[in-house]
């Protein structure tokens, strides 16, 4: 166990970034980041709702205007993969198991059945341990939010844990992992508040030649974030949640660490990888700058005025005083009746051109180029279609967002390679204490990222079904994504319980035809009655 010292949010910067500035960029909260707007808001010129609420925004009638493209960013990636991720399977299928020597020791049969028995089982066995994993961790609910995550934190990371029996895959937030300098030792701090009190939970795991060994400490901070050890087991377990007896483990033949850390774009220089909106803040700040000017000149300059005569306004403005006590509430009946001055003039209205106002074109222009940055679609936002939307075959609008899927696909494939380790990772704590459960990565199901017509899916699945090239099984998951296995089995069973039997005369002398039923003979030539009568005359 490597004792820490200190531990301070400096410490988490210092490693991580300040990754809580792409959060609020993300989450659209631009009014406490960006001086601009922080000196309009000031000034009183502005208010931002979200952040200051009703109370300040009363006065002010001009709000923040923010055009979040940063949640664009993430979201569209996000969107493609989140619904192209499927269920969890496993690499063994009941042949497999058959042939395997592995499987085919004493010590693994089960007492009072045979091989197919057994096999039959296991199989059952390592498919519905991977379900309960999946159940477990709510995949559902977590891809979408770990991919979130990734991008916007530039890492996530995956430890298996046991809770209340049952493993599963928990996910974290990048800034508790820490790999200490040695290359052997990985660190998971937790920073808990508890009665006023700072502690911090630290797990750690160091790998060695042969074993892994691991351990949970928590310490007390002080202000100055400096650490001290806690003996106190009842603080200890209200913290980590473990009993003495399971806060020191050893992993016999376990070479790597538990703790899955998946980067997002690491370099050299940050190999804890990087926000996706790293860069993207000045631009965003424009963004939002021109849009929220633009808003001040309509709101000064884009409603119609009326101008009256000085005589007239003075009159408006003691009727106002006398009636309301303020000099600028005036009625509308009491301009029913007006004056002309000397040069015959009376009411005029007063309206500026709005479509002069502000500068979209610039706006647009900067948005682009956050795209490009981040290789986002421009298209995957519909920002500079100017017609309404029209229908497009599957080919065009894969081609409109290429560049897009292109990137969905690159992070998808490091995102699975993520998730099956982690899941490998809960299937080796399972199998030190039940044999039987294979350790693998698991086969993760991938569904295309483009929608298709259900019409579509189905005719390209039988195609391949009729060409050869895809089991009958297969064609009728593809078809049916939303059935269970259940069904999908059964299914397949009617299929081919459905097809035409064979007869044993089609079994022994092949398919129906007319020579069958001519008992193969060749057909004879058709004669002529009085031609045969003539023969016999003759």
């Amino acid at each position: 166990m490597t004792e820490l010292k200190t531990f301070s949010q400096e410490d988490i910067l210092n490693t991580h970034g300040d990754m809580f500035l792409y959060r609020d960029l993300y989450d659209g909260f631009h009014s406490k980041l960006f001086d601009r707007a922080k000196n309009l808001i000031a000034n009183g010129e502005i208010v931002d709702r979200i952040e200051y609420g009703e109370v300040k925004a009363q006065n002010v009638q001009t709000p923040y205007i923010v055009v979040n493209i940063c949640k664009m960013i993430v979201d569209i990636p996000t969107l493609f993969i989140t619904r192209s991720m499927g269920k969890l399977q496993t690499n063994y299928p009941i042949n497999e198991i058959e042939d395997d020597e592995d499987f085919e020791t004493d010590e693994q049969h089960i007492e009072g059945t045979n091989d197919d028995t057994f096999n039959s089982e296991l199989f059952d066995l390592q498919q519905e341990t991977l379900e309960q994993i999946e159940v477990n961790s709510n995949f559902n609910k977590h891809h979408g939010m770990n991919i979130k995550q990734w991008q916007i934190d530039g890492g996530i990371v995956a430890v298996p844990e046991l809770v209340n029996g049952q493993v599963k895959l928990s996910f974290k937030e990048r800034n508790v992992y820490y790999e200490l300098e040695d290359g052997k030792t990985y660190q998971l701090r937790y920073i808990v508040d508890r009665e006023e009190e700072k502690y911090v939970h630290v797990h750690e795991e160091v790998e060695g030649t042969d074993e892994l060994t691991g351990s949970h400490t928590v310490y007390k901070m002080d202000d100055n974030g400096d650490l001290q050890l806690v003996d106190d087991e009842e603080i200890i377990f209200d913290i980590t949640k473990l009993e003495r007896d399971q806060r020191q483990y050893v992993l016999k033949g376990r070479k790597r660490t538990l703790f899955v850390y998946l980067p997002f774009n690491p370099t050299f220089m940050n190999q804890y990888g990087r926000s996706t909106l790293m860069g993207q803040e000045g631009k965003q700040d424009e963004v939002n700058w021109t849009m929220t000017r633009t808003a001040q000149v309509f709101e000064r300059n884009g409603k119609p005025r009326i101008s009256v005569s000085k005589e007239v306004m003075d009159r408006l403005i003691q009727v106002s005083q006398e009636r309301y006590g303020v000099d600028n509430k005036f009625d509308h009946r009491d301009l029913e009746v007006t004056t002309i001055d000397e040069e015959g003039r009376s009411l005029e209205i007063h309206q500026i051109d709005i479509a002069k106002i502000g500068d979209i074109s610039y706006v647009k222009d900067i948005i682009k180029m956050m795209l490009m940055e981040t290789q986002t679609s421009e298209k995957a936002i519909d920002f500079f279609t100017s017609e309404g939307s029209q229908a497009q075959s599957g080919t065009a609008k894969f081609y409109d967002l290429f560049l897009s899927i292109m990137k969905s696909e690159q992070m998808r494939d490091e995102y699975v390679e993520f998730i099956q380790q982690g899941v490998e990772n809960c299937m080796w704590l399972l199998n030190q204490d039940n044999p039987d459960i294979i350790i693998e990565k698991p086969i993760i199901v991938q569904k295309d990222m483009m929608p298709v017509t259900s019409k579509e899916t189905t005719t390209i699945n039988n195609q391949s079904y009729a060409a050869g090239t895809q089991s009958l099984e297969q064609t009728v998951r593809n078809n049916n994504p939303d059935k269970s296995e259940e069904w999908i089995m059964e299914e397949v069973e009617k299929i081919e319980g459905e097809r035409t039997s064979q007869d044993s005369m089609s079994l022994f002398r092949g398919n129906m035809t007319g020579l069958n039923f001519n008992d193969n003979q060749d057909e004879e030539e058709e004669i002529n009655p009085v031609e045969e009568e003539l023969k016999e005359l003759e």
